[in-house]
């Protein structure tokens, strides 16, 4: 029986996304604070694309569509772009 691997299994994924949280920003939100990065798409899916990644200690969010100067955007513009598909 093959069973399928979550990507995040994988050692080359835990250290690049260990990097692109470094990279990244975090915010503090009346939810609490946030870790806001980007991360590449998956090189071994078709069509993955990039995304930007918010993680609180309770959720994360996954926002495909958002602005290339999201670094330089308000914390409350960011967290509007949290609630984006």
């Amino acid at each position: 029986m093959i069973r399928p691997i979550s990507i995040a299994a994988l050692p080359w994924f835990r250290s690049y996304r260990a990097y692109a949280m470094i990279a990244g920003r975090t915010i503090t939100a009346s939810a609490g604070d946030w870790i806001v990065y980007e991360m590449r798409g998956d090189p071994t899916e078709t069509g993955s694309t990039s995304s930007l990644i918010f993680e609180s200690a309770a959720s994360v969010r996954r926002v495909a569509a958002y602005p290339p100067a999201w670094r330089d955007l308000s914390d409350d513009d960011l967290m509007a772009v949290s609630w984006c598909r």
